[in-house]
């Protein structure tokens, strides 16, 4: 059983070394959201051997999910 995973702030350096470690530990993930802010839009993050691509940064993003990663909070209320 994998779990509902994301991670908030994905294209900074927390965000992708987050994203290493649950890829080295080989973390059980069936659904990996990753979320950054609108100016990185459009922009693929790299997960194991699946490539995510990114979607804005809003709290209604992570409410149906099993574990939020969040480094950058603030990033889910921005208007």
């Amino acid at each position: 059983m994998g779990y509902r995973v994301v991670v908030v702030g994905a294209t900074g350096n927390v965000g992708r070394e987050m994203l290493n470690i649950l890829d080295e530990r080989q973390f059980p993930v069936d659904e990996l959201a990753v979320l950054a802010s609108r100016r990185s839009l459009g922009t693929e993050v790299a997960f194991g051997d699946r490539p995510s691509l990114l979607n804005p940064a809003v709290l209604s993003s992570i409410t149906r999910l099993c574990i939020a990663m969040i480094r950058m909070f603030r990033l889910l209320f921005q208007k």
